[in-house]
This record gives C-alpha cells, structure tokens and sequence, in this order.
C-alpha cells in the first residue's frame, strides 16, 4: 500500500465511531469477513457488528464481496470487505 492510501486511512479512521473503526480494522487486518465472523475476532455480540457493517456501507468505506460458506456455522452469508479506492475518496 501506498503512503498516501495509508495517510487517507488514518484521516478516515478518526472520523467514525469506535465500533466502525473497529470493523474496518477487522476487515483491513483479517480480510474480508462476514458479520460471525468479525464479531468472533473482536468478541462482541454480533448484534452489535451488524448495524456497524451497515453504516460501512452506506458511507461507501465497505462493500460485498461474495457470498461463501460461513467458517463459524457452514451456512452461506455475504463477506465484506473494505473499499479502498473509496477511502482515498473521502479526503479528496
């Protein structure tokens, strides 16, 4: 990763709250993820990582990637994953 992309995330980090950021760190540190399995890695109920994948979303900071199998349950559910030209975006 570029300097910049690294300096547009840092900006972007500052601006959301702490379970977003959370989030977004699961998805840049992990890769993309699904609801389970984000809420496995930061041992919170999944009821609390769900709404926060939704505000991802609608600010454009993450996106579906597939659907696949769920690694926690077998069952198949959306992965997401972090949008980074849209994180460059948001400084500019």
């Amino acid at each position: 990763m570029q300097l910049t992309s690294l300096l547009a995330w840092n900006e972007v980090k500052h601006t959301l709250g702490p379970r977003q950021s959370a989030v977004l760190s699961v998805l840049e540190t992990k890769g993309p993820c699904n609801n389970l399995e984000i809420a496995r890695y930061l041992e919170l109920p999944i009821n609390s990582i769900t709404p926060r994948c939704k505000e991802l979303r609608l600010k454009g900071l993450v996106c579906e990637r597939e659907q696949r199998p769920c690694s926690i349950t077998g069952r198949q559910s959306i992965i997401w994953e972090v949008k980074q030209e849209r994180v460059q975006q948001a400084l500019i």
